[in-house]
Formats: C-alpha cells, structure tokens, sequence
C-alpha cells in the first residue's frame, strides 16, 4: 500500500459505521476499516492455497452471535470470544491458524497473521495504543484491535450498524481535548512526507476532520502511525 487515498485499494476504504471502544480506552474506530486502513496489508509471495482454503473456511462461517452489550449505545455486538469460536473450527478444517502478536513502533502495534498449512499466510498490522498507557488501557486496547483486525480478515460482522450510535461516537469526539499546535505540526511534517498532493486532505476526510487542528487528542497516535505506515519504506 502506499498512500491515504479513500476509496482506493491501495490507501484508505470507504468510510463505515463508527464503533466504540468495548471499554473507554481513548479511541474510536470505524469498523470494518481496521485491516485496510490503518496496516500494511501483507502477504506471502503466493496465496493461492490459502484463498482456496480460505474461501472454503467462509462457506462453513455463521456471523457470531451477538453476544454482548454496549452500554452507551445500547446495542449489541459480538465479542473477541464469541468471534474465534464462529471461525477457529472452519479455519482449523481448512488448515488455517490465526496468529495475533505485537512489536513496537512508536506505539504498540498488533500483527495478525492467517496461516495456511502450505505456508502460505496473509497478514495485517493495527495501531493498538500509544504510550504511557495503564496496563488496563493496554489490555482493553488489546481486545479491541484484536476483534477488529480478526473480523474482517476473516469476512465475518459483529456489530449492529446502528445510526444513532455512529451520531453518538461523533458527538462524544467532540468533547474531547483537540491535538496541540506542535502535535498539528508533526502531522503536517508527517503527511508531507508520503508525497502525494491530496494525502493531508483524504487524511483529514478519513478523520472526519475540516482542519489537521480538529484532530481529537485521543486520536493522535493512532493518526501518527496510521500516517507512518503509509510512508515511503526507506
């Protein structure tokens, strides 16, 4: 992938329907953008025996039952647990196992990996959270890009696309401390150098943003690593 671009295979998807946090650990997502958007989408040289097992694998998935509530906006999704068991039987039949670690690289980031028995495998990495962090932060941080890095890979919905819930998440960024003059700079630095002439406004469409200066406080590392991954490898 190389630049913010909406709406491209190879930069930012389509906007979705917006989804909280499980727990209130400073970040909100769109949904099924998770996997596109924010990572390096990563695979082995060859993939054509694991998208033939794959697909093999989906034929068998049922979307996971929805299993748990969302206080706020009173809807129901499925959680991490709920997902791995409507999909580990089928994957495992297939010879297919999910692989979920971490590394560092400026903040904490998630890899998750499906691999196939050929050696074959498909990858994706997620901005988890940016520290200093409370272990209980990380640890939320952790089951949610978990959730929402595993569900699309796999093809499956957790959520309830809720319009009053998209409203709610927009209005409650609102209330949040806006990113610091300096913090508008290094975004401004950062964008600069992917190289491409619209990638500061499709990163600011992205963020449903008018200026690099409405950017939640909350929402800048992920938007630093978001912007990083895009970036030339040098």
């Amino acid at each position: 992938m190389n630049m913010i671009e909406p709406d491209n295979a190879e930069g930012l998807p389509p906007s979705a329907a917006l989804a909280t946090r499980e727990a209130s650990v400073g970040m909100t997502m769109p949904v099924d953008e998770v996997v596109a958007g924010y990572g390096h989408g990563q695979t082995s040289e060859r993939v054509d025996q694991i998208a033939d097992a794959l697909s093999k694998a989906q034929g068998e998935f049922n979307n996971p039952k929805k299993g748990s509530l969302n206080p706020h906006f009173k809807s129901r999704y499925a959680d991490l647990a709920d997902g791995l068991n409507s999909v580990r039987a089928a994957l495992s039949n297939n010879g297919i196992a999910i692989v979920q670690s971490t590394y560092m690289d400026g903040c904490l980031m998630l890899r998750t990996q499906l691999i196939h028995s050929s050696g074959q495998w498909v990858a994706s990495e997620y901005p988890v959270i940016q520290f200093p962090a409370k272990p209980q932060e990380i640890g939320s941080a952790m089951t949610y890009a978990r959730r929402y890095s595993l569900f699309p890979m796999v093809g499956i919905a957790g959520d309830d696309d809720d319009g009053n819930a998209a409203t709610g998440t927009i209005e409650d960024q609102s209330r949040h401390e806006l990113i610091s003059s300096e913090q508008v700079a290094e975004l401004h630095d950062l964008i600069g150098k992917i190289g491409k002439p619209d990638a500061e406004k499709n990163f600011m469409v992205y963020f449903k943003i008018e200026n690099l200066g409405d950017l939640p406080a909350r929402d800048f590392g992920r938007a630093v690593a978001a912007i990083k991954a895009k970036a030339p490898r040098s």
